[in-house]
Order: C-alpha cells, then sequence, then structure tokens
C-alpha cells in the first residue's frame, strides 16, 4: 500500500501524463529523490522525499523527531527492497521498482 502511494504521489506531483511522458516523470521523480544529485537515492534522502510527496516517516523529519505517519521500519523495507541490499538507489533500481508497480 505504501509503494502505491508513494507512486501515485510522484506521478500526481510530475504532472506527466501518458505512455509517452513515462521516462520523463520517472527522471523527474528520480531528481527528487536525488536532493544531494549523487546520481543515487540515500535513505535519509529517501525519507526526505517521502515527506515531500506527502507521506511523512514517523520519527524522521529533515533530521528532527516526528510524530505520526509510516512507521520507519517499513519505511526502511522499502528503502532496502529498492536497494537491492545495497546502501543506496540507483536510476535503475528507481524506475525497475516504478514499472513494477
Amino acid at each position: 500500500m505504501l509503494e502505491a502511494k508513494l507512486y501515485e504521489a510522484s506521478y500526481r506531483r510530475s504532472g506527466l501524463h501518458g505512455s509517452h511522458a513515462q521516462a520523463r516523470a520517472l527522471n523527474e521523480a528520480f531528481k527528487k529523490f536525488d536532493l544531494i544529485g549523487s546520481g543515487k537515492i540515500a535513505l535519509p534522502e529517501f525519507f526526505r522525499a517521502m515527506e515531500r510527496f506527502g507521506l511523512h516517516v514517523r520519527g524522521e523529519r529533515y533530521g528532527r523527531p516526528g510524530v505520526g505517519g509510516v512507521d520507519q521500519k517499513v519505511a526502511v523495507a522499502l528503502f532496502e527492497k529498492y536497494a537491492n541490499g545495497g546502501s543506496s538507489i540507483a536510476f535503475k533500481e528507481f524506475t525497475n521498482a516504478f514499472l513494477k508497480s
């Protein structure tokens, strides 16, 4: 369910619709997640991006404690799924995850 919400939020906020815009929408969404421009998404960036898309992670708010929202363990599990056991999510892993949604 979290994946579906994240998927919907990223596409809705991209403003891009239709099959021809899918690659562009994925690229724009990835850029919004990759806050430091490293070409990969680290866990703190993933949490911040989820917040930006309206999915607050309980216990995290830009490095400050937060309340409510998605359980942190659930968000970490989703990140690890996308990262394929690594410490960051590359663009290919990100697009593969969204194309499966």
